[in-house]
């Protein structure tokens, strides 16, 4: 199993957020919420990649969801 970083709901937004903000398309997008899972999925990560986001006009949803995943495979939630 991966060995993640247990972050805070608004840690793992924020760090979305600015993986998105460093693309030009994405600039202006950010995270509104994270939200966990009652128990941690097949991969092991505890938080869904369901998440709320205020995505840019332009940023292409494929680089939100490389960036999410990413995100689900360094971080945890901490509950």
């Amino acid at each position: 199993m991966i060995q993640r970083e247990l972050r805070t709901a608004e840690d793992i937004g924020k760090w979305i957020t600015a993986e998105l903000q460093k693309i030009k398309a994405c600039q202006g997008s950010s995270v509104d919420s994270v939200v966990g899972l009652r128990e941690p999925d097949v991969d092991g990560c505890n938080w869904s990649d369901s998440i709320a986001v205020q995505l840019g006009e332009d940023c292409p949803r494929p680089i939100l969801q490389k960036i999410i995943q990413e995100a689900r495979q360094r971080f945890n939630l901490k509950i």
